[in-house]
């Protein structure tokens, strides 16, 4: 088989893109494995988090306890009452959903407004049903709904295998109405 320069150039240039976009899209990959390895979308720098649903990709990062791939480390002190983790499995014992819920002190994360009434990420809703923010995701499930709530000092997200078991219309009901579990 005999290929060209210009063949090869192009196979390394099309690695090159792929790797780029695999690093871009670790960036807005939330997790939800355990209490002890989980990630959040967060905003990158101090705004309120309808700032960050409201702009381009650029404006929120991965939070994780564990960051790989261009994620950032969540505080140690970021929890108040929490992380409760919970897994759901069906009847048949496969898996249906994970979820992360407690409270946390918003003053811990820089870029939160402790004021903040908050608001929603998630895989399913945003411009065309392609997520808030755009192409996110939940590794190793078809969806995510994540609240952010720092003047409530409430955090939670949920992982699901089936997208109806992550509600999106009621982005303003607050975590323990999308995500019930245990709180502060």
């Amino acid at each position: 088989m005999i290929f060209h320069t210009s063949s090869l150039f192009f196979v390394a240039l099309l690695n090159g893109l792929l790797f780029q976009q695999s690093l871009a899209d670790s960036r807005l990959v939330v997790r939800a494995k355990d209490a002890d390895t989980y990630c959040f979308i967060l905003p990158k720098s101090r705004m309120t988090i309808g700032e960050s649903e409201n702009g381009s990709n650029d404006l929120v990062n991965s939070w994780c306890t564990q960051p790989y791939d261009g994620q950032w480390q969540l505080p140690n002190d970021f929890w108040t009452n929490g992380p409760h983790f919970v897994e759901k499995r069906y009847n048949d014992g496969n898996l249906r959903y994970k979820q992360i819920t407690g409270c946390i002190n918003a003053n811990k994360l820089p870029t939160l407004v402790p004021g903040d009434g908050g608001g929603q990420y998630d895989s399913n809703g945003g411009d065309g049903g392609r997520g808030n923010p755009r192409d996110s995701s939940c590794r190793g499930f078809a969806s995510y709904v994540e609240l952010v709530e720092p003047d409530v000092g409430r955090i939670c997200i949920r992982c699901c295998k089936d997208p109806n078991d992550c509600p999106l219309h009621m982005d303003t009901s607050g975590c323990p109405a999308v995500i019930p579990g245990q709180y502060c």
